[in-house]
């Protein structure tokens, strides 16, 4: 993790109420653990607080997660998403407030998951021509709605992180995170 969430408070919500201590039960002790205890991060998205860390119990030295979200009427709710995915989507909404280089340190559940599939793979020196018609933007750059390829069309399926790239044997990965199905 990559410090303590008390760096974080107080904050302050739009509509003028703060939060200034935050603290958890822990689980097997009881024992109200503060802020000061809980590495990890907190960021402010669309005027709610999401809170994503490991607690750190004084009392009886155990280690628990904490992942929640409070509302500007400082309500706690726990998140529904595993801590390992909410952080991901937290530097995803708030890359400047987050750092990454931490990432390695989360728990992650194993997961036999299936080697990562090349998809299709050009001849070399041939590139998709990508179609005038724009159907968004992702990181300031436009997406566009289909590929030409020689003979071959590719239709936008999704945008998906180079470092989790799984193509099935008909997609294309372009721009390194567009990723569009051979139509």
């Amino acid at each position: 993790m990559s410090g303590p969430i008390v760096r974080y408070l107080p904050i302050r919500f739009a509509n003028g109420s703060s939060i200034s201590r935050f603290a958890k039960n822990c689980p097997q002790c009881k024992t109200l653990v503060q802020s000061e205890n809980m590495d990890g991060e907190a960021a402010m998205v669309q005027n709610r607080l999401f809170i994503v860390a490991l607690a750190h119990c004084p009392s009886c030295k155990a280690e628990f997660k904490v992942s929640c979200v409070i509302t500007d009427d400082k309500r706690v709710h726990k998140a529904s998403l595993p801590q390992w995915l909410l952080l991901l989507w937290l530097r995803q909404a708030t890359p400047a407030n987050l750092p990454v280089q931490d990432a390695k340190d989360w728990d992650m559940e194993p997961a036999n998951a299936p080697p990562a599939v090349q998809g299709i793979q050009l001849p070399q020196g041939m590139e998709p021509v990508p179609s005038a018609d724009i159907i968004g933007r992702y990181e300031n750059a436009p997406i566009p709605a289909t590929l030409q390829c020689g003979s071959r069309h590719f239709v936008f399926d999704r945008v998906q992180p180079v470092s989790s790239a799984v193509l099935a044997g008909n997609e294309l990965l372009f721009a390194g995170n567009l990723v569009y199905r051979e139509a």
